[in-house]
């Protein structure tokens, strides 16, 4: 064999891993990206789930369709923009609306948003979400769509139906889409107390920071753990170990004061728990986290003796089973929604504040 002869193999190789190498980079182009394998990053890269722009066209959709829906009272409708405990709440006090009004004489009402200002955290997978901070007119004597939040006696248990304070106040919205293909829906909504401030949020490439819920990091506590903490200070009270942690707020006393007076009625046994059931979390520019998380209440009345339960016609729960009387056991679900500003060790005065607090009438159950 010739020297000529031997190289020839070698260039049919190099051609051969040329053309290879040029079937690849092609292949590549025509797919849209070419992505380095997860093993070799460590994470796929972050990404905007939706544009500023139509973010906008979100909050502005949720605005209307929310509001029609409860004007109209249209459950259907309703559940076409709202998901998760937020929609538990919204139909549960459709219905709770009904059995005080049942011929709808008075109109149902929802925040009306503007000047919506938009948090849009990056992700790395579904599911995604951001948040919406508009502004609200609070009018006195507006009737409220949840029937059972603000506007509820919690102490007497009697539903007034009416927001008590007037104003503009700032409205949170949580707007999430599990999957790329669904549509996008608010999963919580709460209008904040009076005065209450939002922290400054801290970025990262232009876009706010996600924490993970269980990811202390520089905050007092992590996001779980002061949600479960602030369930365990409802659930035992003001003399609860958990007590030091969070900073005074009117919704926490009123369901302490509530759970104390039904703990001593002489006509059923009253017991009640709270469970978490979503925690989410931004950092703040001071080294904490604005985070929202939401509740269930379960609260379980037991009759003593054979004699049935029975409701105060202005309570939310007789409005919700239309006035009936449950035999000896009556159930009900309240869902609780709460934004609050998680403070970073050594910072401020240490303490969890709760910035706004809703709290919705969801189901009831009677045996």
């Amino acid at each position: 064999m010739t020297r000529a002869d031997r190289g020839r193999p070698n260039r049919r190789r190099r051609t051969v891993l040329t053309l290879a190498a040029l079937v690849t980079v092609v292949a590549g182009t025509a797919s849209g990206c070419v992505t380095m394998p997860k093993e070799k990053t460590g994470a796929a890269p972050a990404w905007a789930p939706i544009s500023a722009e139509d973010t906008l066209s979100v909050v502005r959709k949720y605005d209307r369709l929310e509001a029609k829906a409860r004007r109209t009272r249209d459950a259907d409708l309703l559940r076409s923009v709202e998901s998760g405990p937020l929609l538990r709440s919204g139909q549960g006090g459709m219905r709770v609306a009904h059995g005080f009004d049942p011929e709808g004489r008075s109109v149902l009402t929802s925040p009306s948003r503007s000047g919506t200002v938009v948090h849009l955290p990056k992700f790395s997978g579904y599911p995604v979400w951001f948040l919406a901070v508009s502004t609200t007119r609070q009018a006195a004597g507006q009737p409220t769509g949840k029937g059972a939040g603000k506007g509820t006696d919690q102490g007497t248990g009697k539903g007034t139906g009416q927001a008590a304070d007037q104003g503009d106040r700032k409205v949170v919205d949580m707007m999430t889409r599990p999957t790329a293909g669904s549509a996008w829906k608010a999963a919580q909504s709460v209008v904040l107390d009076e005065g209450a401030r939002l922290p400054a949020l801290a970025e990262r490439g232009g876009a706010p920071v996600v924490l993970p819920a269980a990811d202390a990091g520089t905050l007092v506590r992590p996001a779980d753990k002061t949600a479960s903490a602030y369930a365990l200070l409802l659930t035992n009270g003001p003399k609860a170990p958990q007590a030091w942690a969070f900073a005074p707020h009117p919704q926490t006393q009123r369901a302490q004061q509530a759970a104390v007076q039904k703990g001593r009625s002489p006509a059923f046994v009253y017991r009640h728990r709270y469970e978490v059931t979503s925690v989410r979390a931004l950092a703040t520019a001071d080294g904490g986290a604005l985070e929202l998380f939401t509740m269930n209440e379960i609260e379980n009345y037991q009759a003593r003796g054979s004699a049935p339960l029975k409701f105060d016609r202005a309570n939310p729960v007789a409005a919700y089973t239309g006035y009936r009387i449950g035999r000896t056991l009556v159930r009900t679900t309240w869902v609780w929604q709460v934004v609050a500003h998680v403070p970073a060790k050594g910072k401020s005065d240490g303490k969890v504040h709760l910035l706004g607090v809703d709290r919705g009438l969801a189901s009831v159950q009677t045996r």
